[in-house]
């Protein structure tokens, strides 16, 4: 019998892991669902102490995500799935140095098709941020991550 647990930190992450729990189940594999804190479950995450986890990660840059959750050099830091793998890290480090947009957006598609295969990590879901704003202020925008831009906010006349 195959059986390992998996923490979280929240309700959204609970409902999600129960699901997959369900869903194993199905298949004879028995997954614990443990409950913690936020800062336990980090800690936990960065020291390598654990089996499976549901946790949210976002940033504003392409670069950025991938050198945080996947480079080796952020190994017991951002890098949660502690991969380290010297492909990775070169078309990495490659997308942070190309001026060209072309170019860095191709090897930006090569590093996550490289990473579709080796499969460090499963996105199971993608929560909705709701946003209301004074009718009043101009500028707001948000960036393509989803996370809001506030350099050009203004209060409209």
């Amino acid at each position: 019998t195959i059986s390992f647990s998996c923490i979280v930190s929240n309700d959204t992450a609970r409902r999600a892991a129960e699901v997959v729990q369900a869903e194993l189940l199905e298949l004879g594999i028995t997954m614990d669902v443990e409950n913690m804190d936020y800062a336990t479950q980090l800690t936990a995450i960065m020291s390598g102490d654990y089996e499976a986890s549901i946790i949210g990660y976002t940033s504003s840059h392409p670069c950025i995500y991938l050198s945080g959750f996947y480079h080796s050099s952020a190994i017991n830091a951002a890098n949660l799935t502690r991969l380290n793998d010297p492909e990775v890290d070169r078309l990495i480090d490659l997308s942070k140095t190309q001026i060209d947009d072309a170019e860095r957006a191709a090897t930006l598609t090569e590093v996550n098709e490289y990473l579709n295969e080796l499969a460090p990590l499963v996105p199971l879901y993608q929560t909705r941020v709701v946003r209301a704003a004074n009718a009043k202020i101009g500028g707001f925008d948000v960036s393509a991550s989803g996370n809001s831009r506030f350099e050009d906010i203004f209060w409209a006349e």
